[in-house]
């Protein structure tokens, strides 16, 4: 579990000013808001996986909810860009 918690509070830096990019470019609230909770809904999902897995499929599934649910960020950051650039 303490793994789990170390992670999550290395990624929040990421996440909070990627929020907040949005924020700042005038994204849509329904997109920042589905992005939102997409991205909790996914970070619940990752914690109960790393706490719970026991064989190394569990591990690759880990990884892989992890790198999904990464592309959440990237996806906002990229959209905030395209904003300002039109601006």
């Amino acid at each position: 579990m303490e793994g789990a918690h170390l992670n999550g509070m290395e990624n929040f830096p990421l996440w909070a000013a990627v929020v907040l990019a949005g924020n700042f470019s005038g994204l849509d609230n329904y997109t920042l808001n589905v992005v939102a909770i997409s991205y909790v809904f996914g970070r619940g999902l990752y914690n109960y996986v790393y706490i719970n897995q026991e064989t190394r499929a569990q591990s690759a599934m880990r990884s892989l909810v992890f790198f999904s649910i990464l592309s959440l960020p990237l996806y906002l950051l990229i959209s905030a860009a395209n904003k300002l650039a039109k601006q």
